[in-house]
């Protein structure tokens, strides 16, 4: 499978004093909304690894998102 990267950041908006983990994740599918009553694990991951990397875009979070297994 060929991994694509969605989203990355670099963490360079905020104070970069303070050394942070990486994410990373995989599989991702876009997913800007969903049911609060009655979401799927799946449809809450999506939704957490959209979140994620709108962050990393901003430069508040360092890491990847992409799509396919890693």
């Amino acid at each position: 499978m060929v991994v694509t990267t969605v989203h990355e950041g670099k963490r360079d908006k905020r104070d970069n004093t303070i050394s942070q983990t990486a994410w990373l994740l995989h599989n991702f599918s876009e997913d800007t909304t969903f049911n609060c009553d009655g979401a799927s694990n799946d449809e809450l991951a999506d939704a957490l690894a959209t979140l994620v990397g709108q962050l990393m875009e901003l430069g508040i979070l360092r890491g990847v998102v992409g799509t396919g297994a890693p």
